[in-house]
């Protein structure tokens, strides 16, 4: 047993991660039809012991890759760090919680010191990667492309109180996560604020995935949040400056995004800034020029840059490129990683000699008509032309 695999996560034993439609999951990277319960149906006690999060926990135990966590070890097995191996190291004080698991995989404590809650899909853009299940922005949109929304959108008629879920567990909570949607015009999320604040839980770690299109909501400036707590990380989801920004993230404006960089900058200096870069076919070579830009321009620091793969829909990921794109990226992203590495910024070099071996381990050409098609059905919805905003990307439509 001693050569057993490690596939532990942490997070089955400190976290639950819901979306706005009820559906719960292991934690956020789970694929949507691998969930392990639904707050319409059951509430979230009741879900911590159930059957599938149980035999989750035991897997996790016994060496094996639960299929609903299949996205961490793939990851993993191009060399790339993942959210597991994140949250690991960052929970480690809780590893041992693992030892106290019961026999059928359930555990005799309920706390949750983790929170990633979508509380509503409430959005103010149309990313490209993203769709109405995450984004309202998405809805008219995708009438036009499918005529009718899907089935697994926040429904009005929900019957579960969120808040009611979760306020019992202020007490021991240590790290939040705040996404969506938009958390930053979210209601709920400052709703939380005033409640950590009300109870003098400064030292709860607080970290976003947010556009950064907008700091103010209604009367409130969330800077002025920001600068109570003493650990706050804005992980902003930037996939590029300019045409190629407002493109990829439909409803971004650049010159309004520096703006935000620089009140924060000026306002709350101690706040960890980095980007939070979602890595797909739109911006493979764009991504090389945005670092270069971010870092030459005092953006960011060399080292607060975090590349996510995009995996799903898979007509977006890196292994639909011809073969010569993928040379010539290899090539780009091998001198990146040596600049990094030159920079001592050894994370990073691993995350693009990881991406190369990503995108070469495997072949899903046959899905550039896919992309094709998605990306000029969304052009003639929008009034948008990709081969004008990305010309050394033309050859994949053409």
């Amino acid at each position: 047993m001693t050569n057993r695999k490690d596939t532990k996560c942490i997070l089955p034993w400190i976290h639950m991660h819901t979306w706005p439609n009820g559906a719960v999951y292991p934690c956020c990277l789970t694929p949507m039809e691998h969930e392990i319960g639904n707050l319409n149906e059951s509430n979230l006690e009741e879900i911590w012991n159930a059957k599938k999060l149980s035999s989750i926990r035991n897997k996790m135990l016994n060496g094996e890759e639960p299929i609903s966590c299949q996205r961490c070890f793939e990851q993993e097995s191009v060399g790339k760090n993942s959210l597991r191996l994140d949250m690991n190291k960052k929970f480690s004080h809780l590893l041992q919680l693992s030892d106290t698991t019961n026999s059928d995989g359930t555990l005799d404590y309920f706390k949750l010191y983790y929170w990633d809650f979508r509380f509503s899909n409430v959005c103010n853009m149309r990313c490209r990667s993203c769709g109405p299940q995450l984004s309202t922005g998405w809805y008219e949109d995708t009438k036009k492309l499918w005529g009718s929304l899907p089935l697994d959108i926040p429904d009005s008629n929900q019957t579960f109180n969120m808040w009611e879920e979760i306020e019992p567990f202020f007490k021991d909570v240590e790290a939040i996560y705040f996404a969506g949607g938009e958390p930053l015009i979210m209601e709920e999320h400052y709703r939380i604020l005033d409640k950590l604040d009300e109870l003098g839980k400064y030292d709860v770690n607080i970290s976003y995935n947010t556009n950064f299109s907008q700091l103010k909501y209604k009367k409130t400036n969330i800077v002025d949040h920001w600068k109570k707590f003493r650990n706050v990380e804005i992980g902003a989801s930037i996939d590029g400056f300019g045409k190629k920004a407002e493109y990829i993230r439909k409803g971004t404006d650049w010159n309004t995004i520096q703006k935000n960089r620089e009140e924060v900058r000026h306002k709350a200096p101690s706040v960890d800034f980095w980007i939070n870069f979602t890595l797909s076919v739109f911006n493979c070579y764009h991504i090389i020029e945005f670092y270069n830009w971010a870092i030459d321009t005092d953006f960011i620091k060399a080292d607060k840059f975090h590349i996510n793969l995009v995996q799903f829909p898979e007509h977006l990921r890196l292994q639909i490129l011809p073969t010569q794109m993928k040379n010539d990226l290899t090539f780009e992203y091998e001198t990146l990683a040596r600049k990094c590495k030159a920079l001592k910024i050894d994370h990073l070099a691993e995350q693009f000699v990881s991406i190369i071996n990503f995108m070469w381990q495997e072949d899903k050409s046959e899905l550039q008509k896919d992309f094709k098609k998605y990306t000029l059905a969304l052009d003639k919805i929008r009034k948008e032309n990709f081969k004008e905003v990305f010309p050394e990307l033309a050859e994949i439509i053409e």
